[in-house]
């Protein structure tokens, strides 16, 4: 990533405090980032990290943004890429902030929270970071895949930096099969309406990539989860929605 040293002072009006962030999404047209302080799944309160919706399906107008719904997205980590060694830390999101501390590239840093330009850091020290020298993305992320008769399948392809876990939701309704196939990276797993993992045993699609149907008896949310335990993972799936009947039909040719 290239070198950034901040030329002007960044506004500081764009930190988000716990004591302002809502719990639930607050936009998806500001800044590129949405804020809550609520985990989705649990229901459990969040410390102020950065809420930001930096997929690029999210942050380009087109029809994709009709059919994935960014619904929640954390960072919590980051890694620092900068060609600058040592990288200052400073006292506050400011270029005449007092250094604070020195880190290496390579330094992974948990994040507490940021404005636009900048991350506020809490380890392995506590000072500001500029983001253009860190490497992030959504550790936590929930999006709605809506899938129906405008489109009935959809290509997913993203990373995450660090450790996390991003789900996406896919609504299937009976008479539906739902075709799922990993293209790239880790294979997802995929959780029932009532929160349960499936241990369906994947197959091979006749291209030769791993392939996973579900056949829903009602209609129900099932949920899309891939998750990181490396420094980087990318990883790219396809979702298809198809009648039983064709299903069955292409079974039996």
């Amino acid at each position: 990533m290239a070198q950034h040293q901040p030329q002007e002072e960044d506004r500081a009006s764009s930190y988000t405090t716990s004591s302002n962030i809502s719990s639930s999404v607050e936009s998806k047209s500001t800044a590129n980032w949405v804020a809550t302080n609520t985990n989705p799944q649990t229901g459990s309160l969040l410390p102020p990290h950065l809420h930001e919706n930096w997929s690029e399906v999210a942050l380009n107008p087109s029809k994709e943004t009709q059919v994935r719904d960014l619904e929640y997205c954390v960072i919590s980590m980051a890694q620092l890429s900068t060609n600058k060694s040592p990288l200052y830390v400073l006292s506050s999101p400011r270029k005449d902030g007092a250094i604070v501390g020195e880190l290496e590239t390579g330094r992974w840093l948990s994040i507490m929270n940021a404005t636009d330009q900048w991350f506020e850091i809490i380890d392995p020290t506590k000072g500001w970071v500029h983001r253009s020298d860190v490497d992030s993305s959504c550790n936590e992320k929930v999006e709605r895949v809506n899938l129906g008769s405008h489109q009935s399948s959809i290509r997913i392809k993203d990373r995450m930096v660090g450790v996390g876990v991003h789900r996406y939701i896919v609504h299937l309704p009976p008479g539906k099969t739902l075709n799922l196939k990993n293209l790239e990276g880790t294979i997802p797993r995929v959780v029932d309406p009532r929160g349960e993992l499936l241990t369906q045993s994947w197959e091979t699609s006749e291209e030769g990539f791993p392939e996973w149907i579900v056949q829903p008896m009602e209609s129900a949310d099932y949920t899309i989860e891939v998750v990181s335990h490396d420094s980087e993972l990318e990883y790219s799936f396809s979702v298809e929605i198809t009648p039983l009947q064709e299903y069955a039909q292409i079974l039996s040719r």
